[in-house]
């Protein structure tokens, strides 16, 4: 795929893991490069290595003995540093069968599904923007495109089998299907066709190449498809992981760029532990989200009525929520690289386990809060970035069918908090949607939390300063972004 600058084209490392959103390989492509290999020589200098692995050891106790997640028996394995056990390394490529297949191949033998994930490890495809989707589940009031059925994870198969399906795409149609088996679309035989016209970029396989949107664009479809939501893939990474209910991930999309990757509310604000009620399940929570502690209300999913603008998705307590979880995943995951897949659990071994691995590492007496802070230095300087590359408040915006029914997922572990009518319940929340109005509404509660101005979405010079980064701060207002 990077040799054709495919925008969908996947690194690929030595362990047959991706590096599968963004398009990385397709910049090895301009540039010729075929593969960077590296050996070291050095060693990363721990304060404590007895207390690394006891650590490890004592992360390991808490979290079922390690093998908590999907896969089990030979091959089982996980990314550094899990513990969920959700890769199976035992096929010919040795990369990661299960989450490269999961959406790709599914309802078929095991054999057959490996067979497909091998192939799009070997192309070099990323999995995440071609998925066909494996699992569908009913939404009140979805559009009709979706049959009653909306996908959990829609991608590149499921946008071509809607067009199909309309009589849109096929064999000398108004989008010529050639050369692609459309008939075969959810066997084997189509997969590997459809690696092959994208690697080659033969045929509808060169529109492909550059992803659902430009594809649809260059067949002036975009914006009729984006307004039927026959097309939902509008950013790079798992439509799962943007869709309701969890919509502080979703807000995190907007945010930033990328897949976010946040399964960090997950369990906790859905789960009552230990005979707890909701509330005081929430209410232990709200312990520890510092700085943001003791707002309980940063766990409420209310999406309707007056009651989401007041301490529900469009207030300024869902703003913490979401400005928490950035903050932590810029230090804990991916600077300590802490498994956020394990945080769900955020129980009575966190934050206390997070700051064993670091005083161990660094041998610093740092507090949480400090590595907060920290999270938040790296997140505004992210933002930083972003702006001097053009973001702002006006990009960031939801695709329409998160604006209407069918924009939610499914919810598990119980559901999200719900408070309505000074009660606490769980709801699974499938008919949940957003208001254009609402979000809007997050947007300048959160920049004024973050200390962006609330025209742009850009950071303050003051802002800046409390950090440190005054030479940023310069940069910015020398190319006239600096927030007001």
């Amino acid at each position: 795929m990077g040799e054709t600058k495919s925008r969908l084209a996947a690194l690929i490392h030595g362990s047959g893991i991706s590096a599968r959103i963004g398009g990385h390989a397709a910049v090895f492509g301009a540039k010729n490069l075929k593969a960077i290999s590296v050996t070291g020589t050095g060693a990363v200098k721990m304060a404590d290595p007895k207390g690394v692995v006891e650590a490890r050891l004592n992360q390991m106790k808490a979290f079922g003995g390690g093998a908590i997640g999907f896969a089990s028996g030979a091959g089982a394995a996980s990314c550094m540093p899990c513990l969920r056990s959700d890769r199976r390394r035992s096929n010919y490529q040795g990369g990661e069968t299960m989450c490269a297949c999961m959406g790709w191949l599914s309802g078929k033998s095991q054999a057959v599904g490996d067979q497909a994930a091998e192939a799009l490890i070997r192309y070099g495809l990323s999995s995440w923007s071609a998925h066909f989707h494996a699992m569908s589940t009913a939404i009140p009031g979805a559009p009709p495109i979706f049959h009653g059925k909306v996908p959990v994870d829609s991608g590149l198969g499921w946008y071509l089998q809607t067009l199909y399906e309309q009589g849109v795409l096929g064999p000398g149609k108004e989008i010529d299907s050639a050369p692609l088996p459309m008939d075969q679309w959810g066997e084997l035989s189509f997969r590997l066709a459809l690696l092959d016209a994208i690697a080659r970029r033969v045929g509808i396989g060169d529109a492909l190449a550059e992803g659902c949107c430009r594809a649809a664009q260059k067949w002036g479809r975009l914006e009729k498809d984006k307004e039927s939501c026959a097309l939902r893939l509008p950013a790079w990474g798992a439509t799962s992981h943007w869709t309701m209910p969890w919509v502080d991930w979703a807000y995190g999309y907007i945010l930033a760029a990328g897949d976010q990757t946040w399964h960090g509310m997950m369990a906790p604000v859905g789960t009552p532990h230990g005979g707890m009620t909701l509330e005081e399940s929430l209410t232990k929570l709200s312990k520890k989200t510092i700085p943001y502690t003791d707002d309980i209300f940063m766990f409420n999913y209310t999406w309707k009525g007056e009651e989401a603008w007041k301490t529900g998705i469009y207030s300024p307590h869902k703003a913490k929520q979401v400005a928490w979880s950035r903050h932590f995943t810029r230090f804990w995951n991916e600077s300590m690289a802490f498994c956020e897949m394990l945080l769900p659990e955020l129980g009575a071994d966190s934050p206390e386990m997070e700051m064993t691995y670091y005083k161990a590492v660094t041998g610093k007496n740092d507090t949480i809060a400090d590595t907060m802070r920290i999270g938040q230095k790296i997140w505004t300087l992210e933002r930083a970035i972003r702006v001097m590359h053009g973001r702002t408040r006006q990009a960031e915006e939801f695709f329409p069918y998160m604006y209407k029914p069918g924009a939610s997922g499914i919810a598990v572990y119980g559901g999200v908090p719900i408070y309505e009518n000074g009660k606490w319940r769980n709801d699974a929340a499938p008919d949940m949607y957003l208001d254009r109005k609402g979000v809007e509404d997050f947007k300048t509660h959160f920049y004024a939390l973050e200390g962006w101005d609330k025209e742009h979405g850009w950071p303050t010079r003051k802002t800046l300063e409390d950090f440190g980064m005054k030479k940023v701060a310069d940069v910015l207002g020398a190319k006239g972004r600096l927030g007001a």
